[in-house]
């Protein structure tokens, strides 16, 4: 669930919430926020952040809906700080993001191999063939690993083999 939360938090928000800077221009996500600030100048700055109120946190919190963030962001004044706080927090919810595809796109390779597998049996069954006597993947798995283990063993005795005559 926590890749739902990073898109949402990391997506563009509703055209009525977009954050207005002083000096022009409108944000419409974190990242526009953290690319605002790396080349925001410092009386920009001062006018959003400042010992009265931190307009950032404010949206970030209220918009954006990521408490962690606005909490940690709340605590800083300066644009350095927070710069690095949400320059690391687009890390770790784009993180999350890829860790989640990542894992669902392998999640769709094994299950498509899984259905390939089947139906090739299915097929030889029908054709009543027996090059895929098998009932289920485990029993595919015992199959393969019995090959694998008899051609090992098969390998071995031809060097010995080998050596054996070839020293003669």
């Amino acid at each position: 669930m926590m890749h739902k939360k990073a898109k949402k938090i990391l997506s563009n928000v509703h055209h009525d919430f977009k954050f207005k800077v002083v000096s022009g221009g409108e944000l419409v996500n974190l990242e526009e926020l953290l690319k605002a600030l790396k080349t925001m100048d410092k009386e920009s700055f001062s006018h959003h952040v400042n010992e009265n109120k931190n307009d950032f946190s404010n949206w970030i919190k209220d918009v954006l809906k990521d408490s962690d963030l606005a909490e940690a962001v709340s605590c800083f004044y300066t644009k350095g700080e927070i710069t690095e706080l949400i320059e690391t927090r687009v890390g770790e919810l784009q993180g999350e993001i890829k860790k989640h595809e990542d894992f669902t796109s392998f999640e769709g390779l094994l299950e498509q191999d899984i259905k390939e597998t089947e139906t090739v049996a299915k097929n030889a069954e029908k054709t009543n063939k027996k090059s895929f006597d098998f009932t289920s993947l485990d029993d595919l798995r015992e199959k393969a690993h019995i090959i694998s283990f008899g051609t090992l063993i098969g390998l071995i005795v031809g060097l010995i083999l080998g050596y054996l005559f070839g020293k003669w």
